[in-house]
């Protein structure tokens, strides 16, 4: 959080150890807070100019002058100061100088109002309440909180055309007239300056979003795919093996038929259709389930209807060849068939 006071003045040692004891007192309240800023030790400091001025009573408070990078670093903090109370936590020591400083005053403007994606707004109370803490101090602390209370009444509803105005006036005194000279011209801009910050975040937002998804997406194809794949191989492996045990009965029908056990044939040859109508299922399955075509593969049920067909053409000729060969006298046997149908016969 940011304390907000007037300048700290080392002719005060009681006021200003009154401050630092607050300051402690609230960062015990609040174990979360993780760091104190304040300008005067914040940013470097020069007032040579002072000296010039025979402002100084002694060399001892001297401070300065800035060299070109802390002049930089001066320079940006002007320009960037108005986040900082904009967003962060204020602790404000009002006195009675306090209401007659610029920097107080624009400090006040900036704690009381917050940066949202339409612009600056006004806090509410309740927004004022958790992020801002009034405390007055020395002989303001008579007012019993009425001064606090003309600071809130003054800032948090002002506009930025009407914080300019009232801090352009030649009553609100700053140390450095270059100070009001550089922020107030600048300070129409904050509202848009806030919107874009807002924007740009916004933006950011929706692209980390977008990433996340496109990722999310992949991941899932990813899943997708080597499930597919997963799934495909069980199909194929065992749509293989009833390719491979439909090769096996078929030898072992044809050995069958061969040997003239045209039982065994039979019961082999429904074994074969079983086979080849739980492998058409199989493919069933595997198409309706993968809605893709695997041509690679040459699967489909046309294909082992086809095989199906094929066989029992092929099973049905040879039994009726057999059977004709057994129902003729042993002077008209065709020899010749009786070897294609099985090698190494004897008549």
């Amino acid at each position: 959080f940011s304390p907000e006071h007037a300048d700290w003045d080392k002719n005060e040692p009681v006021n200003q150890s009154a401050k630092l004891r607050v300051i402690q007192e609230k960062l015990r309240e609040h174990p979360d807070m993780k760091g104190v800023w304040m300008d005067f030790i914040g940013v470097p400091q020069d007032n040579t100019w002072m000296k010039k001025q025979n402002k100084l009573d002694d060399d001892s408070f001297l401070l300065g002058p800035r060299d070109h990078a802390e002049s930089m670093f001066f320079q940006n903090t002007l320009d960037t100061i108005k986040l900082l109370y904009l967003s962060g936590k204020v602790l404000i020591f009002v006195d009675q100088k306090y209401m007659g400083r610029f920097w107080t005053q624009f400090e006040a403007f900036l704690a009381l109002h917050k940066p949202t994606s339409y612009g600056l707004e006004p806090k509410t109370m309740e927004d004022v309440k958790d992020r801002v803490t009034i405390v007055e101090m020395g002989a303001a602390a008579a007012s019993d909180g009425a001064l606090a209370a003309a600071l809130i009444q003054t800032w948090r509803t002002k506009s930025i055309a009407q914080a300019v105005e009232v801090l352009s006036a030649p009553d609100v005194e700053v140390m450095m007239k270059a100070d009001k000279d550089r922020l107030l011209p600048r300070l129409p801009t904050l509202g848009d300056h806030v919107k874009d910050i807002f924007k740009r975040d916004h933006e950011r937002r929706l692209a980390a979003d977008e990433e996340k998804a496109q990722q999310a997406a992949a991941g899932i194809r990813q899943q997708v795919e080597a499930s597919r794949s997963e799934i495909k191989g069980r199909h194929l492996a065992r749509i293989k093996g009833f390719d491979a045990k439909i090769a096996a009965i078929d030898q072992e029908m044809m050995a069958a038929v061969q040997s003239k056990d045209f039982v065994k044939a039979g019961k082999l040859q429904v074994e074969i259709q079983e086979l080849n109508a739980a492998k058409e299922s199989e493919i069933a399955n595997f198409n309706h389930g993968q809605s893709f075509e695997d041509t690679n593969v040459g699967i489909s049920v046309s294909d082992a209807n086809a095989t199906r067909v094929a066989l029992d053409v092929k099973l049905t000729g040879l039994r009726q060849q057999l059977e004709d060969a057994e129902n003729v006298e042993s002077r008209f046997i065709d020899v010749p068939l009786m070897k294609k149908l099985g090698a190494g016969w004897s008549c």
